[in-house]
């Protein structure tokens, strides 16, 4: 990687100078972009997006570093998550001034930390966040720090929700038949990690009322390969009720949107093989996430 990455400064120099010359790199990162599009030669490629990456942390866009990072990791399949935090050691030691893109951009890579369930990641970003807070609004108040306020109380939240998930976890490993630690970690699959397909089953054991019977239903529904559309729409439907407050259950608050999504997924897997017009067209329109 070191010969690439030297091959390519040489390749490049005049633009280097530019670059260097001027105080941008924008440029730079434009040419460098440029002949990853058009290069064959993938030890070059993966040392010019390496280059474009530590350029965009030089110049404080973070943002544009992490774009880079999934680019290297689509064409080069390398870990994503590691990648960023290679980008948020980079940023933490940069000398850019702090500025409002540098708190928006440490507090999305924090987001996407906190996707991941790296929560100490998250908070190192949540770090770089706060201190760019603090000198765009000395005097501890505005939109910058209530922006990294409300991110450090999603952290709290869902690190709190992953140590209950995690203990519910053993305890379904340790007794398939405790149903209050399969709702816990049904509920978190579901809800936290939008993963319903490994969620659900759980849902199906636990003794959440309403919730775990739409997911038994849900469970045979899916049982045919492929289900039928009528089923599928009927336990869309259910879900949907959940998420619209019309059924009384345990799931509440920002839950709900995530039960809206999924509903909506399930009604666009089958909206083209319903023959019934009334049907079809409410499927169509659910699908898209629109409420009634």
């Amino acid at each position: 990687v070191a010969q690439a990455v030297a091959d390519v400064r040489s390749a490049c120099a005049v633009d280097y100078r530019r670059a260097a010359e001027s105080g941008h790199a924008l440029w730079l990162t434009e040419v460098l972009m440029q002949l990853v599009d058009e290069s064959q030669d993938a030890p070059r490629r993966y040392a010019a997006l390496l280059e474009v990456e530590r350029l965009c942390v030089e110049d404080g866009r973070i943002r544009d570093a992490i774009d880079v990072v999934r680019r290297r990791t689509t064409l080069f399949e390398s870990d994503v998550v590691s990648d960023q935090r290679a980008v948020l050691a980079a940023a933490t030691e940069s000398r850019h001034l702090p500025s409002p893109g540098m708190c928006r951009q440490a507090s999305a890579l924090a987001e996407n930390f906190l996707a991941a369930e790296d929560f100490p990641s998250a908070r190192a970003a949540l770090g770089l966040a706060t201190r760019a807070a603090s000198a765009i609004e000395p005097a501890g108040a505005g939109k910058y720090h209530d922006l990294v306020i409300n991110l450090g109380h999603a952290i709290d939240e869902r690190l709190r929700l992953f140590e209950q998930y995690a203990a519910a976890r053993d305890a379904v490993a340790a007794d398939p038949a405790d149903a209050t630690a399969s709702g816990t970690v049904g509920t978190y699959l579901c809800l936290a990690r939008q993963d319903w397909s490994q969620g659900i089953p759980y849902l199906a054991a636990s003794d959440l009322p309403v919730v775990a019977d739409i997911a038994r239903r849900h469970v045979n529904a899916m049982k045919e390969q492929p289900p039928e559309p009528r089923k599928v729409i009927a336990v869309a439907n259910e879900w949907w009720r959940v998420a619209e407050g019309e059924t009384a259950n345990s799931w509440s608050g920002g839950r709900k949107d995530a039960v809206r999504r999924f509903a909506s997924s399930l009604y666009g897997s089958v909206v083209d093989q319903l023959d019934d017009p009334f049907e079809q067209r409410l499927a169509t329109e659910r699908a898209s996430g629109t409420r009634d």
